[in-house]
């Protein structure tokens, strides 16, 4: 084995094991697409290797984030008791992932998924320190009924939450997770959300922005984005989606070790910054079912749960670390 192979065994190894903790016998399903067989047959070894019944399913790319898969997967993942989800587009917000989560599968999701950020960054982050501070963020701010955040760059939105409390997204309860994980997340209640968010780092279904995006949202909805070439490529990627415009998820990164390469999936996720996502809310407890589901990233917010200032500037309140 090649010192590369080797380094996928390991956090392959890590991921069953400590992530999952996938046990003999169960059955597991390895969903991925043409662009990620590597890091799939990884994890299919390492869930193998612990005894457990593991297939993979493989299909062509998604078109992109929020597509469900083809019903053959989708009936694959739904009899497993674990699946792994390397893959191209997530599919972590659609209804093949919600129907299996619902008949008791454990779900991981490693969307963007490269072998680089296989084997370093945040995936590498310690499982049970990101558990810890997650779930005092939970306790803290599970009756939490309005969310304020701003930056230093013009940001000021706000939001209720009232009936929404953050669900636990790192996977100790039955559900699964997104890997790299570390992030406390809301569904605002729809219509409620207002103000304006200057996106400074980049979004889903554009990449890095080479400048920031100013997007309006008026009563839960976006209805500008404003900007050079990365704001006119947000724009085109959202336009005649149906709910696509939709303030869908409020959430904070928790994750000590992203390093904001680029990939969105592992940008999201830094301790101290927000991610706004739009479209589908369903699977984190709102209620609107869209075309897709994208992160927006927005670097140094301070961010206000009530009267609790639970971010300062990108920093994290040390209460919860």
């Amino acid at each position: 084995m090649d010192f590369e192979s080797m380094k996928l065994s390991r956090t392959a190894k890590n991921i069953v094991e400590k992530w999952a903790k996938v046990q003999p016998g169960e059955n597991v399903c390895v969903v991925t697409d043409t662009n990620k067989l590597s890091i799939a047959e990884a994890i299919a070894n390492a869930s193998h290797a612990v005894g457990a019944e593991t297939v993979i399913c493989i299909m062509t790319p998604r078109g992109k984030h929020g597509e469900d898969p083809p019903k053959v997967v989708g009936a694959a993942m739904a009899a497993a008791n674990v699946v792994f989800a390397p893959i191209s587009y997530s599919i972590g917000h659609t209804e093949a992932r919600h129907a299996a989560v619902r008949a008791g599968a454990r779900f991981f999701m490693l969307r963007e998924i490269t072998e680089e950020s296989f084997t370093s960054g945040a995936i590498s982050a310690d499982p049970d320190e990101i558990y810890a501070v997650n779930m005092r963020l939970i306790e803290d701010l599970k009756d939490t009924r309005r969310i304020r955040m701003t930056t230093e760059l013009g940001s000021d939105i706000s939001m209720s939450v009232e009936g929404r409390p953050p669900p636990d997204l790192v996977g100790r309860l039955k559900g699964g997770l997104t890997l790299p994980s570390g992030e406390v997340a809301f569904a605002p209640v729809e219509g409620t959300a207002n103000g304006v968010v200057i996106f400074d780092h980049g979004s889903d279904g554009v990449g890095l922005f080479t400048e920031p995006a100013k997007v309006t949202v008026k009563d839960g909805q976006i209805v500008k984005i404003e900007g050079g070439e990365s704001a006119r490529k947000l724009q085109k990627a959202i336009e005649g989606v149906e709910n696509a415009t939709n303030i869908a998820e409020f959430a904070i990164g928790t994750n000590p070790l992203s390093r904001m390469t680029g990939v969105i999936a592992e940008d999201k996720i830094l301790r101290g910054c927000v991610h706004i996502g739009i479209g589908t809310s369903i699977f984190i407890g709102g209620k609107v079912k869209a075309g897709l589901h994208f992160d927006l990233v927005a670097l140094r917010p301070t961010v206000w749960c009530d009267d609790k200032e639970v971010v300062s500037k990108g920093v994290l309140n040390a209460k919860y670390l």
